[in-house]
């Protein structure tokens, strides 16, 4: 998250020079930020698609990943990849770790647009990151039997998004089987969305 931030900042500096309208430089940002969350989600449920065998029907928007044209790129590549898998899925199997890395990242996205940029960027979207956040900690610490209450603020945080959230978290999850994936995901399809 350091190395994204430190990045925005960078092209920050340029947009600054290259647009003379506050307002247009401002909007700028703030859109900067949105799209910094957007992409956050979309690689959490990339890491979920890719690791967990999950989210068949799942295509990122913004998140764009190249792959290697080369072939002995392709190979490392694929060598890397196992590696790193291993470590990923550890992570994610691992709630607290996993809510607690998210967490920083989080507060660290929040932290820095305060202080660097807290006359551009509105409180709304300090609201809409920690509520959309909330809600897929709330997921994965949430009891079995209370997942049903869940479902609105899913909907009302990630829209049409959201079915990709609750099959990520529910693939996450040990406790929850096949069986009770199924049900919830029927639930907020045939009845939260419609």
């Amino acid at each position: 998250m350091g190395m994204a931030l430190a990045t925005m900042e960078d092209y920050f500096a340029s947009f600054k020079r290259w647009l003379l309208s506050p307002l247009h430089y401002s909007r700028c940002i703030r859109l900067a930020f949105e799209y910094l969350e957007d992409l956050y989600i979309e690689r959490f449920l990339y890491a979920v698609k890719k690791n967990f065998n999950a989210l068949k029907t799942y295509d990122s928007k913004k998140l764009k990943i190249s792959m290697p044209k080369d072939k002995k790129k392709e190979k490392a590549q694929e060598k890397a990849d196992k590696s790193s898998k291993k470590t990923t899925v550890l992570i994610l199997s691992n709630t607290d770790s996993l809510i607690a890395g998210m967490e920083k990242d989080m507060n660290q996205i929040l932290e820095y647009a305060k202080t660097y940029h807290g006359t551009v960027v509105n409180e709304s979207y300090f609201l809409k990151v920690k509520s959309n956040f909330g809600v897929i900690f709330s997921l994965l610490k949430l009891p079995k039997f209370n997942f049903e209450e869940e479902l609105h603020r899913v909907y009302e945080n990630f829209k049409e998004q959201g079915i990709y959230i609750l099959e990520a978290v529910l693939s996450i999850r040990e406790d929850c089987d096949s069986k009770f994936k199924k049900n919830i995901l029927e639930i907020y399809n045939n009845y939260i969305v419609k």
